[in-house]
C-alpha cells in the first residue's frame, strides 16, 4: 500500500479550525472547557487558496471531497458557497460531503446550499446530538432553535441531508424519538453513532468525562452509553475511571505500555486511507497534508501521550514538505513523503519506528469500523 502509486481519489479537507460551538471533548479547548487552546492556530482556506492548493488537474479527477476537519466546523469559512460551486462545475460527479453542527449562518445561506447539495453525490451531515433538551450538553453554544431553522432551510432548498447522532447515556433513551424526527423533517438518513474518548484503549477502562465551565470549575459529567455497542461493550459501572484533567502522560514510554506496546507491534494496519488501490489525505486549515484526519487530529492537538508524541516528532521531520504553502501536492504524493513516514515502517516495531498511533486506529482490530450502528 502506497500514497505514492496509488492515484489521489479523494480529499478530507478542514476548511477552517474555527468553531462556533464548544463541545467538551473536542481537541481545540483545554481539559473539556469552553477555553481555547493558546496554541491552536486558528485559520480558514480562502477561496484563493483552496484553488491554489487543489488544482483543476487535481480536482477533475477526484472522487469524493469530505469537508469536515477536526478543529473547527466547516461552515464558518466563509467562503465555503463559492469552494463547493467550484468544485461541482469542475467535477460534478464528485462527491461532496460537509459535516456541521448546523448552528451558525442565515438562511439565505442555507437556501443557497441547498441548491448546490441537492443530489445525493452532494450532502450535508448534521452532528445533532440529542433533541432540545439535550443536544447541547455536547452541542455547547448551539442553539436548537437556530439548528432547526437552518436545517429546515437547507431541506426546503433541496438540499440532501443526513443526521449523525452520537449516543451518550444522557441522550439514549431519545434515539427512536430523534429518528422520527429526523424523518419528519425531510432527513435521507440517521446514523446513530459511537462517540470516542471515553475508553481508554490501554487497560480497557471507561473514562466518565468531567465538563468545565470557563473558570474551570466542574459543570457536569458526561458519561457513554449505558447500552453496550454504544460503549464497546464494556460494562459501564465497572472498571470506571475519574477524568482527572491534571493527569499528564507525558512521560510515558514504550516500556511503560507493556503489553498494549505489545498488542500494537502485533496489529496488522489496514489503513482507511489506502482502500481499492487508490488514496485519500487529509489537509488541516494551514494547508499541511496528512494521511488521514485521526493522525491530523493527533498532530494538532494536545500532544500529552506517546502515541501522539511519536507522530509529532516523525512529521516534525518533513514538515516543510508536507506544505502546501511550498509546494504543490502532485509533489507530495509523487515523492513519496508520507510513505516514509508511515507505511515504510508498519512491518516494523513500534521501537524501530513503526507508527503506533496507526495500530491502533486503523490496526485489523480497533475502535473505528464499527462507530455505527443503524443506518435508517
Amino acid at each position: 500500500m502506497s500514497w505514492q502509486n496509488f492515484p489521489l481519489k479523494k480529499l478530507h479537507i478542514e476548511l477552517s479550525s474555527y468553531c462556533n460551538a464548544a463541545c467538551p471533548l473536542c481537541p481545540r479547548f483545554i481539559s473539556n472547557s469552553p477555553n481555547i487552546r493558546k496554541d491552536l492556530i486558528q485559520a480558514q482556506i480562502s477561496f484563493e487558496k483552496f484553488k491554489e492548493y487543489f488544482p483543476v488537474s487535481v480536482l477533475e479527477n477526484l472522487d469524493k471531497v469530505l469537508y469536515c476537519g477536526t478543529m473547527g466546523d466547516p461552515i464558518t469559512n466563509k467562503e465555503i458557497l463559492q469552494i463547493v460551486e467550484y468544485v461541482t462545475k469542475l467535477n460534478p460527479n464528485c462527491e461532496q460531503v460537509i459535516h456541521t453542527n448546523g448552528g451558525i449562518r442565515s438562511q439565505n445561506f442555507w437556501q443557497q446550499l441547498g441548491k448546490i447539495f441537492n443530489t445525493s453525490n452532494r450532502k450535508v451531515t448534521f452532528s445533532i446530538d440529542g433533541l432540545e433538551d439535550t443536544n447541547h450538553l455536547y452541542r455547547r453554544n448551539v442553539v436548537w432553535k437556530k439548528l432547526i431553522t437552518n436545517v429546515k432551510n437547507f431541506i426546503q432548498s433541496g438540499g440532501h441531508a443526513r443526521w449523525e447522532y452520537l449516543v451518550f447515556k444522557h441522550n439514549e433513551h431519545q434515539i427512536e424519538t430523534a429518528r422520527k424526527l429526523c424523518n419528519d423533517l425531510g432527513f435521507k438518513l440517521f446514523l446513530d453513532k459511537k462517540p470516542f474518548g471515553f475508553i481508554n484503549y490501554s487497560n480497557n477502562t471507561v473514562v466518565n468525562r468531567t465538563v468545565f465551565d470557563k473558570d474551570g470549575q466542574p459543570n457536569y459529567t458526561l458519561e457513554p452509553s449505558t447500552i453496550q455497542y454504544y460503549n464497546n461493550g464494556i460494562a459501564v459501572g465497572k472498571n470506571t475511571e475519574v477524568y482527572d484533567p491534571d493527569r499528564s502522560i507525558k512521560n510515558t514510554t514504550i516500556e511503560s505500555l507493556g503489553n498494549y506496546a505489545i498488542a500494537l507491534d502485533q496489529q496488522q494496519i489496514r489503513c482507511a486511507s489506502l482502500q481499492n488501490r487508490v488514496s485519500e489525505v487529509y489537509v488541516n486549515s494551514q494547508g499541511f497534508v496528512f494521511p488521514c484526519c485521526y493522525v491530523g487530529t493527533s498532530y494538532d492537538g494536545n500532544v500529552d501521550n506517546f502515541l501522539d508524541y511519536q507522530i509529532k516528532f516523525n512529521i516534525d521531520q518533513h514538515k516543510k514538505l508536507l506544505d502546501l504553502n511550498k509546494q504543490n501536492i502532485q509533489e507530495i504524493m509523487q515523492e513519496g513523503i508520507i510513505d516514509r513516514i508511515f507505511s515504510s515502517k508498519w512491518k516494523d516495531k513500534i521501537c524501530d519506528g513503526k507508527i503506533g498511533f496507526c495500530s491502533q486506529t486503523c490496526g485489523k482490530t480497533n475502535p473505528v469500523d464499527k462507530i455505527y450502528q443503524h443506518t435508517v
